[in-house]
């Protein structure tokens, strides 16, 4: 994406970044618009009136001098550990911080924080999109920086981060979740790279307090696609860690489908288990003189399985091993579907597919294989 293509300055009339400027130029340090202000920019995506401001030597100072200059009379909030301010100005809220280094202790998110210079400060940002600044000085005033390719990115639509992906996710967790917002928000994916190291560091998740995933998962819902985001959030092992009752109900229309269709099967099958055992027993007792005692139950099976209307003569032994294999997959079928109700947690969809299995090969073949005089063409697939 050409930076050529786009003119900076149209989004720099408001007053406020005049007053920053002429601020900036009076205490001599450099003083850039940063972050997600610039990345909509670029994106020529509605604006918001939150605008992150960097300088290299103190965002405070330079705060307060703002602050000074459109109204002594109201005091600005003041952030010493960070070293940021706050101000608003019309509807604008604007955070001033000096450029900085951040390290991190590994059971915490809060970052040491001391001086550094403009690339320090680039180097701890979240992702290459947020790490594009515009100069307010009043030399270059509206230039774009563009340090680790952050223009490229946003052209490939890639969330990618500007350092090694294990060190930004193993000081600040929460950035694996803001990978999966930006990536829902913006509609980008996330680079291959970055994608492993937050699978292989999920678990720093636990760290995070309730409130600031609570923050993230909301602002993925108030996007545009907050299915991609969820999907996201599986695939990169950050679900389990956030609301484990989605990932035990995953797959549940499947296995509710899975169950209804088992259920019609039960019934067909269980009506063939009926006319098995009443075929058995005419055979065993007086009713075996009865032929057509005999040829009913038999008819009643071979219309159950498909096979076409036939008198076919099979011994008393071949006819109870029908019986007992009809039998033995009903009863997994009955295990398989609950009586009252559908107990989805319970149900194995593997068991499922291995009963379904064993319906299938009770169809021609094994039939074929008791009855005498038939050939395959008598049988309706």
């Amino acid at each position: 994406m050409n930076s050529n293509n786009i003119n900076i300055s149209n989004y720099l009339k408001s007053d406020i970044f005049e007053i920053i400027s002429e601020a900036a130029d009076k205490l001599s340090v450099e003083t850039y618009v940063v972050g997600g202000y610039v990345r909509d920019i670029i994106l020529k995506r509605d604006l918001k009136k939150d605008i992150d401001i960097m300088c290299v030597g103190s965002g405070i100072e330079l705060a307060k001098y703002i602050q000074d200059k459109i109204n002594p009379n109201k005091k600005i909030n003041i952030f010493k550990r960070y070293g940021t301010a706050m101000i608003y100005y019309k509807d604008y809220k604007i955070e001033f911080v000096g450029s900085r280094k951040e390290s991190y202790s590994k059971d915490s998110r809060n970052p040491n924080t001391q001086p550094g210079s403009f690339i320090d400060d680039m180097l701890r940002r979240d992702f290459t999109i947020n790490t594009l600044a515009i100069k307010l000085n009043k030399e270059n005033f509206g230039q774009l920086v563009d340090t680790f390719g952050g223009m490229e990115d946003i052209s490939k639509k890639i969330i990618i981060t500007p350092t090694e992906p294990d060190k930004t996710f193993s000081d600040d967790p929460l950035r694996m979740l803001r990978a999966v917002r930006f990536a829902s928000q913006l509609d980008f994916d996330i680079d291959e790279k970055t994608k492993k190291s937050i699978q292989e560091n999920s678990d720093r998740l636990d760290i995070l307090s309730p409130e600031r995933i609570s923050d993230e998962i909301n602002k993925i819902l108030l996007t545009d696609s907050p299915s991609i985001g969820f999907k996201n959030l599986e695939n990169l092992n950050l679900l389990k860690s956030i609301i484990p009752e989605l990932i035990e109900l995953k797959g549940i229309e499947e296995v509710r489908k899975k169950c209804e269709e088992l259920s019609l099967r039960n019934n067909k099958y269980s009506n063939m288990l009926r006319s098995a055992q009443g075929l058995v027993m005419s055979m065993l007792t007086e009713s075996n003189s009865d032929t057509n005692v005999f040829q009913g139950y038999y008819q009643e099976i071979k219309f159950g399985l498909g096979l076409e209307q036939k008198n076919i003569n099979c011994t008393k032994k071949e006819l109870c091993d029908l019986e007992k294999e009809m039998s033995d997959i009903s009863q997994e079928i009955l295990n398989l579907v609950p009586d009252k109700g559908l107990e989805i947690k319970k149900i194995d969809i593997d068991a499922i597919d291995e009963v379904e299995k064993r319906l299938e090969s009770i169809k021609p073949p094994k039939i074929y294989s008791i009855t005498k005089g038939v050939n395959y063409t008598s049988y309706k697939h």
